[in-house]
């Protein structure tokens, strides 16, 4: 067992690094179910872009975008976390005048992240370091933009070329056991 002081220090340490690297927490979700050891799950985001319809056209964008999350033990205090992010997004476009019509409808796999998450029992923190794996196409920029445009606050999930190399994460640790969760 380790000494109130270390918990104390590996706590402030962890808070430091996350007011010295803001933009990178929120990399992972929020909604990953902390309060279990094992932990599978699917997000489902529906975005709701705003479509045009008037006397001279009619445009539609619609799309999914789908997040599968897990965590698993590694050890008492380390877990692996990671997510596969997917998006679909399509569009219709109509001139009501000339009576063009186009539609195009396009997926893609964005950037993995797999990080290791570190939680010690009875310290009020947790800790989350991680990568994006650069894996999104250029090839597919329709699913790209319906991924940045419905979950912002995971946009690096959808950009290609970018690799976010860590990602800090802090944030109220729950207790086993305990009805206390994140």
């Amino acid at each position: 067992m380790q000494s109130p002081s270390f918990r104390i220090v590996v706590a402030m340490t962890m808070t430091s690094a996350a007011m010295i690297f803001p933009i990178s927490s929120p990399a992972q979700s929020i909604w990953l179910d902390r309060s279990q050891e094992k932990t599978l799950a699917l997000e489902v985001l529906r975005p709701d872009f705003k479509n045009e319809d008037n006397e001279f056209v009619r445009s539609t964008n619609s799309g999914w975008v789908l997040f599968l999350s897990s965590r698993l033990p590694l050890s008492r205090i380390f877990y692996l976390v990671g997510d596969l992010p997917f998006a679909s997004g399509s569009y219709e476009y109509e001139s009501r005048r000339s009576g063009f019509q186009k539609s195009h409808s396009e997926s893609i796999i964005g950037n993995p992240y797999l990080g290791v998450e570190i939680v010690e029992e009875n310290v009020p923190v947790f800790g989350e370091l991680g990568i994006r794996l650069p894996l999104t196409s250029e090839d597919n920029m329709l699913g790209a933009i319906t991924g940045l445009y419905t979950d912002m606050d995971r946009l690096e999930a959808f950009v290609p070329n970018m690799a976010p190399i860590l990602k800090i994460a802090c944030g109220h640790a729950f207790r086993r056991g305990d009805a206390e969760y994140v």
